[in-house]
């Protein structure tokens, strides 16, 4: 069973019972006793409205010569002037004008064929690939400042720790260091160099693990400390600035400036 879109018209009266209908509909049926109290409960409950005693009354006699005179200017006819047709002794159907209710502005259109011969039936939406979608859609990737600043709100600090961490966290680099002087950025703030370093800290707990970080050192030193290794040989090796004997290889003389066995420190590193 073929099942195709068809368009068609047709013609209907109908009556809609609006609100004000249905209150016309009820004063209408009133008594004039029950409509006198209905007017006077409106008055009370409507500060709008307003009782006229008075009704002022147009004089009919001007209107009245008007209209003779408008009726002498006409010539006369043997039009009937109710209906406006020639004056009979009976109206039938035949005189009455002849109207055309179903010419309208869509003339002589078949919509059957119109809609087999169109594309609508056979369009169909088609959903994109995947990889369609994919590509066409931008990246959406958050960048390392908006993942500091969104751990920064979460803390529990005051209203001038957060301009503080603001400042900050413009200052570190995609690598995750801290480009500005702390001194510089504490001037620039107004704000004590103490209140600065204090909040530093409190970014360098943050997520990436060494994130806010000055250099390598202070990078490491972080790191070491979020893994509870404070005190350690590899901690020592960093905080005591054994870097660079670290990367030459020089074990006997980080031993002995530790005052620990070489075993030791190969195995920290």
């Amino acid at each position: 069973m073929d099942m195709k879109p068809t368009l068609t018209m047709s013609q209907k009266q109908m009556l809609v019972m609006t609100p004000k209908l249905q209150q016309a509909i009820k004063i209408l049926q009133m008594p004039r006793l029950e409509l006198s109290q209905y007017i006077t409960q409106q008055l009370t409950e409507n500060p709008v409205l307003e009782e006229v005693d008075d009704v002022v009354e147009e004089p009919e006699e001007e209107t009245e010569s008007l209209e003779d005179e408008l009726i002498d200017e006409i010539p006369e006819s043997d039009v009937d002037l109710d209906t406006g047709l020639p004056e009979t002794d009976s109206v039938t159907e035949n005189d009455l004008p002849e109207t055309d209710i179903i010419n309208d502005d869509f003339g002589d259109i078949d919509w059957k064929e119109y809609f087999e011969d169109s594309d609508i039936e056979n369009s169909e939406w088609e959903e994109p690939m995947e990889d369609d979608r994919r590509d066409n859609s931008p990246a959406l990737e958050e960048s390392l400042q908006d993942h500091l600043l969104w751990q920064l709100r979460m803390s529990d600090i005051t209203d001038k720790e957060y301009e503080i961490g603001e400042a900050i966290i413009g200052e570190i680099n995609d690598d995750g260091y801290l480009t500005e002087d702390i001194n510089e950025l504490a001037k620039e703030l107004g704000y004590e160099t103490a209140d600065v370093e204090k909040v530093l800290h409190i970014i360098q707990g943050f997520d990436p693990t060494g994130v806010g970080a000055r250099n390598l050192r202070e990078c490491l030193l972080i790191q070491l400390k979020q893994l509870n290794l404070e005190g350690t040989i590899p901690y020592r090796i960093i905080d005591e600035g054994y870097l660079k004997e670290l990367e030459a290889n020089k074990y006997p003389q980080i031993a002995k400036s530790l005052g620990v066995s070489i075993d030791l420190v190969k195995d920290a590193i």
